[in-house]
């Protein structure tokens, strides 16, 4: 994962990712991927929100379409100013843009400025 320039600190600390969020749109992305959106059709992720957003979102390109943009994306309600991890979940399948094959995720934990922790983030099939 690498992150983007809205990141004002960025740091790992007992398999944990802190982020320091420095406006309204931090994200983190992971690109050179190429696997089968069929093969996975859940993503989770854990994420303790220290922001007053209560929004995270999920963006996906495939080698058929190489923007990231709205219609391939997932909008998570979360929690905010949390104090503890929260697990959410995500059906990939509810978005008909999953589809051929996946080639970079972008993870938006927050859609506001602050500190968030991001304890894991992982596709599954079930």
């Amino acid at each position: 994962w690498t992150t983007s320039s809205t990141i004002a600190m960025a740091s790992v600390s007992d398999g944990v990712l802190m982020l320091e969020a420095s406006t309204s749109d931090p994200a983190i992305t992971c690109g050179n991927l190429n696997f089968a959106a069929s093969k996975f059709t859940t993503l989770r992720f854990a994420i303790k929100n220290g922001t007053k957003s209560n929004l995270s979102q999920v963006f996906f390109t495939t080698d058929k379409d190489s923007k990231m943009n709205e219609e391939k994306s997932y909008r998570v309600t979360i929690d905010t100013m949390n104090e503890n991890f929260v697990e959410y979940e995500v059906d990939l399948t509810s978005n008909s843009a999953w589809a051929d094959t996946i080639t970079s995720l972008r993870f938006d934990p927050t859609a506001g400025a602050g500190d968030v922790a991001i304890d894991y983030i992982v596709l599954s099939n079930d």
